[in-house]
């Protein structure tokens, strides 16, 4: 959880801390493919966005079925265009909201 910036404890009070101060959401705030992190994360009064940087459709309706996040972020680049990046979220097995993600520039991978 966290391990590329802030610890678990960091990353926990910064959730705890983005709550208090009525945040709407907080992005991505664990590694794309740690849905135990997202899981610990999402009881803690804000919103959790995430989902642009998982690397394929696939991995993105996982994050999806974890119930953990309330904003899904597809991104048309990284998971196949609109339709790559609809399917995961209309497949979804919770209320979780759809947040198109798109990045400007080149890409530079």
């Amino acid at each position: 959880m966290g391990d590329q910036s802030y610890g678990k404890e960091t990353v926990t009070l910064l959730v705890e801390h983005a709550a208090e101060h009525d945040v709407y959401w907080v992005e991505e705030p664990v590694d794309p493919d740690d849905y135990a992190g997202y899981r610990a994360l999402s009881g803690n009064g804000v919103s959790l966005a995430g989902g642009e940087s998982e690397e394929s459709a696939e991995g993105l309706l996982e994050l999806g079925k974890t119930d953990a996040v309330d904003y899904l972020q597809g991104d048309v680049r990284h998971h196949g265009g609109f339709s790559g990046s609809w399917l995961p979220w209309s497949s979804a097995t919770n209320e979780t909201s759809r947040s198109s993600h798109t990045t400007s520039g080149r890409d530079s991978g």
